[in-house]
């Protein structure tokens, strides 16, 4: 989306400080704009409709593995 279609304002964000932090780290030159957050998908701290658009890579995959699974998946969404 970065480097193909022009999208600059593409916000991640992970529970794991190391990974946020090898990710920006790995893309702080090619991909500037890129914006980091160390995060709970569970407990976002942005306003309601903040996003336009929210594109989930395997964050539901790994609720859906422990205990109250549903329930977890129901709260990020």
């Amino acid at each position: 989306m970065y480097d193909t279609d022009g999208y600059r304002e593409i916000y991640s964000m992970d529970i794991s400080p190391p990974c946020i932090d090898t990710m920006k780290n790995r893309n702080l030159e090619r991909r500037p704009s890129l914006i980091w957050h160390v995060m709970d998908c569970t407990n976002l701290q942005y306003e309601d409709e903040f996003f336009d658009i929210v594109i989930d890579k395997s964050t539901v995959d790994c609720l859906v593995t422990g205990n109250n699974a549903y329930k977890k998946v129901a709260k990020m969404m």
